[in-house]
């Protein structure tokens, strides 16, 4: 079992070392040169400034899953809804949000929430690079319905958590084999367009430090009954290092509208331990783990308007063999409606 665990983390380690070859040795020109594709797959609006309304939404989640006796927690954080402006004009691009303030009523029934998030979604030629620096404090019990039978999600108020937390920060870039022919631009950036379907594979690396605390146990007091003895943390932490290897396509329909997906899982090294109020370890363990990165993108592309739903979502679980399992979930959506601006001599 030993030397079969070896031969597998060798291999990763590995492949991370190759991984990390390909992304150096393929990185591209960020400046006076336009990107080499092919053209009878994809447009390029690389001298445009293309320019969009947004309503983003920013989210992370942590679920507990009480495996052998089949309990779940689901925790989430009050989100709120931005609106902003997303541009791009050759290799850069920007987006910048406003969020909009709750309620009381709001507030009331989902609890408050502090936030600090940046997330850096990189859509280059030859590679993507997904950045995440995130710290929330404030989560409600989400799947109260489970727990209380009369639960009505619409007049009444959840259970509140203002003292839990979660943090995650991580990286991760992955490169495009068939980036001549598939674009993450068209589906993400607006300043290409897919021409016909295509797709590629996506390989690469990742790196992600996660974890969860608060005052008293996660598990709520009026269900502590019913959850095992490893589920009774109050400090959960983990690191993740590992390869991703996955697939993206966009799908054309009738020229100008399109359908993007994609599902990039990650296996790599992992390592997370969680304590209880008295800083008494319930679970630790190290050896292998699972990351996942999904993308969804549904849009309307033509030569100057366009409009697009875009998702990208990470999670990351901690399994326990048949005890529990935790998950954190990060991500963002986003609604964009904008207009692309010929420019000559850089000017409109």
């Amino acid at each position: 079992m030993n030397k079969t665990r070896n031969t597998v983390l060798k291999a990763i380690f590995a492949i991370c070392l190759l991984q990390i070859h390909i992304l150096t040795t393929a990185q591209e020109p960020l400046r006076g040169e336009k990107p080499k594709i092919d053209t009878s797959y994809i447009q390029s609006y690389y001298g445009d400034l293309t320019l969009g309304l947004s309503i983003p939404r920013k989210y992370v989640d942590f679920s507990l899953n009480d495996i052998q006796n089949d309990q779940d927690l689901e925790y989430q954080p009050n989100n709120n809804i931005s609106v902003g402006i997303k541009g791009a004009y050759k290799w850069l691009g920007l987006s910048v949000g406003f969020g909009l303030p709750h309620t009381s009523e709001n507030i009331d029934r989902y609890g408050k929430t502090e936030r600090l998030d940046i997330q850096l979604n990189a859509y280059l030629r030859k590679f993507v690079v997904d950045g995440y620096l995130q710290y929330y404090q404030g989560f409600y019990l989400n799947n109260m319905d489970s727990y209380f039978d009369n639960f009505d999600q619409n007049e009444m108020n959840y259970y509140q958590r203002p003292d839990l937390t979660f943090a995650n920060v991580g990286i991760s870039a992955r490169y495009i084999w068939n980036y001549n022919k598939f674009s993450y631009k068209a589906a993400y950036d607006f300043n290409e367009k897919q021409k016909k379907g295509s797709g590629s594979l996506v390989t690469g690396i990742f790196g992600f430090i996660s974890g969860a605390s608060a005052d008293s146990l996660v598990v709520p007091a009026f269900v502590r009954d019913e959850f095992s003895d490893q589920a009774l943390f109050s400090n959960v932490s983990s690191i993740n290092l590992g390869i991703s290897v996955g697939y993206i396509y966009t799908f054309v329909i009738a020229k100008h509208f399109f359908i993007t997906a994609g599902v990039v899982p990650g296996l790599g090294l992992q390592a997370y331990s969680a304590i209880d109020t008295e800083e008494n370890t319930v679970l630790s363990k190290g050896g292998l783990g699972i990351s996942t990165t999904s993308r969804i993108a549904l849009g309307y592309n033509k030569k100057r308007f366009y409009m697009a739903f875009t998702g990208v979502s990470g999670s990351s679980n901690l399994i326990n063999k048949d005890i529990t399992a935790i998950n954190f979930g990060y991500g963002n959506v986003r609604f964009t409606v904008g207009y692309r601006f010929r420019l000559k001599d850089g000017k409109l």
